[in-house]
């Protein structure tokens, strides 16, 4: 009787198991959305990237895609997202698993006018399903008529604890009086240093990587153009996202 009752306990046991090993696997359908303050000088076919983040690869394809709108908090700005590519970006470990990064490029309309959205958001229209995912900010400034009043010749960043600018040094031949310096829509601080202009960057609550600058000086304005000061590898461990279930 024993012989059987082990045999029993045997038998079930690698029933369990096998159950256990071909049970289909659950797949993770989460993204990390990076919040990111993106500050934009408006040029032709000009493009902006939302960041994410998934255990899953490839959790999204263009296939997937069918449309989306961006736009603010009251939706008083909304343009249509024209989603160009999905660009495959650097991998992070978070939580102890692997993410992998992807970037959601998107097409800026093509306007005469600048514009500010304080909160930026894309509602993401995919074949089953849509979602809102907040991204941060975005400010894009169309150009007025400029010359490059100011004979600078290097820029560099220097980054604060976290993902974002705190200073940006420019690198001159000589000085020029300055009126004002502006990130985006914010008048910001600036001084000179030993053949370089120091800009002091405003605070921000988001990624804040890539930006163009703003100098106002008696002959007219000069734009700094967009540049990437720095590039972070670990932008999840910031906590400067936001986190969505893709069913």
């Amino acid at each position: 009787m024993r012989k059987y009752v082990v045999f029993t306990v045997v038998v079930i046991g690698l029933i369990m198991l096998l159950i256990y090993l071909y049970k289909p696997k659950t797949i993770d359908k989460s993204i990390y959305v990076i919040t990111e303050r993106h500050v934009i000088l408006y040029e032709p076919n000009q493009s902006f990237g939302i960041k994410y983040f998934s255990e899953t690869k490839d959790i999204l394809t263009m296939d997937d895609i069918e449309g989306g709108f961006i736009y603010n908090r009251d939706a008083s700005i909304k343009f249509i997202a024209e989603i160009t590519q999905i660009k495959k970006i650097h991998n992070e470990r978070y939580l102890d698993k692997l993410h992998y990064g992807y970037e959601l490029l998107l097409k800026l309309p093509d306007i005469t006018d600048s514009y500010t959205m304080e909160n930026l958001f894309l509602n993401l229209i995919l074949k089953e399903n849509s979602f809102e995912l907040f991204a941060g900010s975005l400010t894009v400034e169309y150009p007025e008529a400029n010359d490059n009043y100011i004979d600078w010749y290097g820029l560099e960043g220097i980054k604060s604890n976290g993902p974002t600018l705190s200073q940006i040094i420019v690198d001159l031949k000589h000085e020029v009086p300055i009126m004002n310096v502006w990130i985006g829509t914010t008048e910001v601080e600036s001084f000179y240093g030993l053949n370089s202009l120091i800009i002091n960057v405003d605070d921000s609550n988001y990624v804040f990587m890539t930006t163009f600058v703003k100098i106002l000086t008696e002959n007219g304005v000069t734009y700094l153009p967009n540049f990437t000061y720095f590039i972070n590898y670990e932008l999840m461990d910031s906590g400067l996202h936001q986190h969505y279930i893709i069913l």
